[in-house]
């Protein structure tokens, strides 16, 4: 009789070691559940942001490309309007050879040491009188400095960076 109890008891020691296992699994399954559907749901939603981003980008491609040819601008005539305009005549060393961007930008560089404000400006009054959208697209450099003294206030820093740089300097903390 001894042996049926202790075996009845091991028996019951097991079962309740089962259920705590298939407690414990059923835990995990659900964990593992939600953890991939959690996936999916993220992968989704980076797919949906991404045909998003998307179709903005064409349809502000779109956009640029209407305006542009409704004001009847080509790469080819925009080029030639600032080539042949008399006024630029004496830009010839200064502008560079026209690139094509897109179906519809022209990029032209200019020569080192050029005052490109003053030849913006003169090339903006010929884009200006022909129709043609312009900007001017500069180069930036990002300037950190570290080690700066904690007193300082950012107008001197500005003003020290100005001597040393000998040109304008915005102040940004």
């Amino acid at each position: 009789m001894k042996v049926i109890e202790v075996l009845q008891q091991e028996l019951t020691c097991m079962r309740l070691q089962l259920q705590e296992l298939n407690e414990r699994a059923s835990k995990e399954r659900q964990e593992a559940r939600s953890d991939l559907l959690a996936m999916r749901e993220e992968t989704k939603r980076r797919e949906e942001d991404f045909k998003r981003r998307e179709e903005d980008s064409k349809r502000r491609e779109e956009a640029a490309a209407n305006e542009t040819r409704q004001l009847r601008q080509t790469w080819d005539s925009t080029y030639r309007a600032i080539r042949t305009a008399a006024e630029l005549s004496d830009l010839e060393g200064v502008l560079g050879v026209g690139r094509r961007t897109s179906r519809y930008r022209l990029v032209m560089e200019l020569a080192a040491g050029t005052g490109t404000m003053t030849v913006y400006g003169r090339v903006r009054e010929v884009c200006d009188r022909n129709n043609i959208t312009s900007r001017l697209v500069t180069q930036t450099v990002e300037l950190r400095i570290e080690d700066v003294d904690p007193l300082a206030a950012g107008k001197d820093v500005a003003e020290a960076l100005l001597r040393m740089l000998k040109e304008t300097v915005p102040e940004t903390e």
